[in-house]
């Protein structure tokens, strides 16, 4: 119940969340193509999130829909800026990982 509860809410502010990334890196779009592109992102992580090694996977293409994909082709962002926003927060994931120990199923 709780996850129905929360799914709305937070599909909200990933929306707004990405459309501040994606004006930041320059892109030029609305705040629909933002929820478009949380909506499109949350798709993979629904389908095989839930399933052990692949959801890292599902996880990682999510991510890359999220962050590459969609300042690219929804706010017609430089592809350049889109890759150095990509890398830059796949860094700080790992960071994160290494820091605080945390990994796959732990």
């Amino acid at each position: 119940m709780l996850i129905f509860a929360l799914a709305i809410p937070i599909l909200l502010f990933l929306t707004i969340f990405l459309h501040s990334i994606y004006r930041a890196i320059g892109g030029q779009g609305s705040v629909l193509n933002a929820w478009k592109a949380a909506c499109y992102g949350v798709g993979p992580c629904l389908l095989g999130g839930f399933l052990p090694y692949i959801g890292l996977f599902a996880g990682f293409y999510s991510f890359a829909m999220q962050f590459y994909i969609g300042p690219r082709e929804l706010y017609n962002a430089k592809e350049s800026r889109a890759i150095v926003i990509f890398m830059a927060l796949i860094a700080l994931t790992f960071i994160e990982m290494f820091v605080f120990g945390s990994t796959v199923g732990f």
